[in-house]
């Protein structure tokens, strides 16, 4: 009989856990509960840190600024010199 393996991490709550530490300044054997064993966000951390994870990340593009005239939220416009008639014309393109 082989040896039962253990569930994958949850990679969501690692990040999670790693940005309440960096948040709190608290030790890593801190953590709140919810976020599970230390040892084990402190492992994906280290191991993500040498793999040049964390760099990569910091490096991705946060917000692509919307282009003009696109919406970008309800009731709001990037390019407010755009009329009604422009946006019509726009959408029967």
């Amino acid at each position: 009989m082989t040896p039962a393996a253990r569930p994958p991490v949850d990679r969501r709550m690692v990040v999670e856990a790693t940005a309440w530490r960096s948040r709190s300044e608290a030790p890593w054997r801190d953590p709140p509960e919810r976020s599970g064993n230390w040892k084990t966000i402190f492992k994906n951390v280290d191991r993500w840190s040498k793999g040049g994870v964390w760099a990569r990340a910091a490096a991705f593009p946060t917000a692509i600024p919307p282009r003009p005239g696109r919406s970008i939220g309800p009731g709001r416009r990037t390019d407010r010199s755009r009329d009604a008639t422009a946006d019509q014309a726009l959408r029967l393109s």
